[in-house]
């Protein structure tokens, strides 16, 4: 059980943060070049409202939930 979960843990994390850096680029590729809305804009709301806390957490969340899968 043990090397099952370190295999998970190592797997996800680059995992889970290739795509949030993915569907943070996204939406923001859609947003300025779609929608027509401007970089800085864009930049100055996604860094207002995104900390480094909530980042952080929701990797602490998707660690937690893929070792109870794992078990």
């Amino acid at each position: 059980v043990t090397t099952r979960i370190i295999a998970g843990v190592v797997a996800i994390i680059p995992l889970y943060a290739i795509g949030l850096l993915s569907s943070y680029v996204a939406s923001r590729w859609i947003t300025i070049f779609f929608n027509g809305q401007s970089a800085g804009t864009y930049d100055h709301y996604f860094d207002l409202f995104l900390s480094p806390q909530d980042v952080l957490l929701s990797v602490l969340k998707v660690l937690i939930f893929s070792v109870l899968v794992i078990l």
